[in-house]
């Protein structure tokens, strides 16, 4: 893979490349703080809430797609996904424990995990945990 032109940015699992460096940085700078700020909530609104992740993207890490996805692509994936667990609950959770990208650890061990090195751009997610009792 190489270096990205001026309109695109290109992702792999240990890199990003960009003609546009300073404002990449800064975007990701600040999606890690509102992540972190998130993150250290446990209320809304007077809500349970916790935050989880499916690094890079959803379809990255549930079809193993790493690639940019038009709409279209990227609906007809979540149909089929639709079509094999809308009625199989169980088998969904299973998937998402054993698909090979369930972050390790519980969930601020995942955090921790996805935060450490490149782990954020491989194929990882913690939704596992929402399942745990």
């Amino acid at each position: 893979m190489g270096k990205a032109n001026a309109e695109h940015i290109e992702y792999t699992s240990n890199t990003i490349y960009t003609a546009h460096v300073d404002s990449i940085v800064a975007r990701n700078t600040q999606k890690r703080n509102l992540v972190s700020i998130l993150r250290s909530k446990s209320e809304i609104a007077s809500k349970p809430y916790k935050m989880f992740y499916f690094s890079r993207n959803m379809e990255h890490a549930l079809h193993n797609e790493a690639r940019d996805l038009t709409s279209d692509e990227k609906m007809q994936l979540a149909e089929q996904f639709d079509d094999t667990y809308a009625d199989r609950p169980q088998d969904f959770v299973e998937y998402l424990r054993s698909g090979g990208f369930a972050a390790p650890g519980n969930y601020e061990e995942s955090w921790k995990f996805i935060s450490d090195g490149t782990h954020s751009l491989e194929r990882w997610s913690n939704f596992h945990v929402y399942f745990e009792k």
